[in-house]
């Protein structure tokens, strides 16, 4: 979940830890987004001096909710592997519990800013993956966030897109993330947008698992309040029609395994 440290949220750590108890959780992560843009490209706010005020502000609330919620640090690097000195001085000065990595730009092109159509959604999808797997092989990440992103987007513009179309990419990434002993998030942000699906959705899933990959984090990618668990039932139901028994939690980056019941 994002908190407002995020350029995309509004809600504080406090809210989120406050929402989180009301529903029953026993643990969470922050996971706020940290942007790394090609050489010369404005970075914004995105700093090392934003991270040490939103892991201030995660501690604070670690000690406020001792004994109620189990708090971890997260982050959400985005195309990390255009800076990989940064990416690297990063994880190297702060601590985390998880690392997410994910693709939310291919250069100075914003993917949710592109006007998708029939013409143009198979080259962008094609340089999304030869993306993808750049940050999978040699990235430093825990887990690949929502794969698929480029399908939640494209359909809110009415072009659908059968991501299973693009196995010969998509299999050599989950193949890299798997010899590396990475895994894939299941985010259930597309159950509440046009989609009505996670990211990524059953098919991909299913193909994830029968090249052997084991380890799947839930997500809800929440950045209101609202949205923290949303999906999650729904996902580990998925989680098990694809064949996994387990998903995963992260401390100080080690994977923990939790049996689906």
């Amino acid at each position: 979940m994002h908190s407002e440290h995020s350029p995309d949220s509004k809600v504080s750590i406090e809210e989120l830890c406050n929402t989180a108890i009301q529903k029953g959780f026993q643990e969470i992560a922050i996971t706020d987004h940290f942007e790394f843009y090609a050489p010369g490209y404005p970075v914004g706010f995105f700093t090392p001096r934003y991270i040490e005020k939103d892991l201030a502000d995660i501690e604070a609330a670690q000690k406020k909710f001792e004994g109620q919620l189990i708090i971890r640090k997260g982050i959400e690097l985005g195309q990390p592997m255009v800076n990989p000195e940064l990416a690297k001085s990063i994880l190297s000065d702060f601590e985390f519990d998880y690392v997410i990595g994910s693709i939310h730009k291919i250069g100075t092109l914003t993917l949710s800013n592109v006007a998708y159509n029939a013409k143009n959604v198979e080259d962008i999808c094609l340089n999304y993956f030869d993306t993808m797997y750049e940050l999978a092989d040699a990235g430093d990440f825990d887990c690949l966030g929502h794969i698929d992103i480029i399908r939640l987007y494209a359909a809110k513009q009415g072009t659908p897109v059968n991501m299973l179309e693009y196995e010969d990419q998509l299999i050599p990434i989950l193949r890299r993330v798997i010899e590396r002993g990475k895994g894939i998030e299941i985010n259930t942000t597309g159950f509440r947008q046009e989609i009505s699906t996670t990211l990524p959705n059953l098919d991909i899933l299913k193909l994830y698992r029968s090249l052997g990959g084991q380890i799947v984090t839930i997500g809800s990618d929440a950045h209101c309040s609202a949205d923290i668990g949303s999906g999650w039932s729904e996902s580990t139901i998925l989680a098990k029609q694809a064949g996994f028994d387990y998903v995963t939690l992260y401390e100080k980056r080690r994977p923990i395994l939790i049996p689906v019941e």
